[in-house]
Parts: C-alpha cells; sequence; structure tokens
C-alpha cells in the first residue's frame, strides 16, 4: 500500500513501485502538480488507484464515520491510542500558542484550554 500526500512525477514513480496487486492511495497534491499516470501501469501491476477524500466519508457514508469514531473513541478510552501533546496553552495565551504552532516550536499537539488552571475539568 502506498499513501501518496505528494502526488507530482513522484507519485507516478512509486506507483511504478507498487506490488503486484498493491493499492496506491491518493491523499492530497502538496508537491502542486496532478500526476498524469499511464492506465498500462495499472494492468501490469494489477494495481487500484483509489481516492481518499475524509471530508466526503461523512456526507456520503455516515454509517462508517459512525464506526469509525466509535472505534477511535475506543481507542483513546483504553488508552491504545495515546495522542502526544507537545504544549498546553491556557485560552488568554492563545496568542502565544498560535505563534508557537506558526514557528513549529510544539512537537505533537497543540491543546488550548478552556478552563482555568485551577478548575478540573
Amino acid at each position: 500500500v502506498i499513501v501518496d500526500p505528494v502526488g507530482g512525477e513522484l507519485g507516478v514513480t512509486a506507483f511504478r513501485s507498487i506490488a503486484w496487486r498493491g493499492r496506491h492511495l491518493v491523499i492530497g497534491f502538496a508537491s502542486g502538480t496532478i500526476p498524469a499516470l499511464p492506465f498500462n501501469l495499472a494492468l501490469l501491476k494489477g494495481g487500484a488507484l483509489m481516492g481518499v477524500d475524509l471530508a466526503q466519508v461523512g456526507p456520503r457514508e455516515p454509517q462508517t464515520i459512525d464506526r469509525l469514531m466509535s472505534r477511535l473513541y475506543g481507542w483513546l478510552k483504553t488508552g491504545e491510542l495515546k495522542p502526544i501533546v507537545g504544549a498546553t496553552f491556557p485560552m488568554k495565551d492563545f496568542k502565544q500558542a498560535f505563534n508557537a504552532m506558526t514557528e513549529r516550536l510544539a512537537m505533537g499537539k497543540m491543546v488550548i484550554s478552556f478552563y482555568d488552571d485551577d478548575v478540573d475539568p
């Protein structure tokens, strides 16, 4: 499985490297160029090119979103999934948080807390 958020010529090169009956998931075009894939590559590789746009899943497949969100929340609840929080800022320090984000100073996710420091949510 190839997960391709880049596109461009790298996308075509990646598809050329795919194993027999492999899948190439198109996530986006960060390169700024949308590649033109020769159809014979899919035929020769027995491969599948699939577009993945999560924004489309909710309106088109609400039951899928419900199933995925239930699984995600289950992993969070059991601790199987532990998001990395790089920094937490109180709402009053939003500008500082925004600067840290734009300057890429925080590792992991940034959290803005809407609660006072002495209040337990």
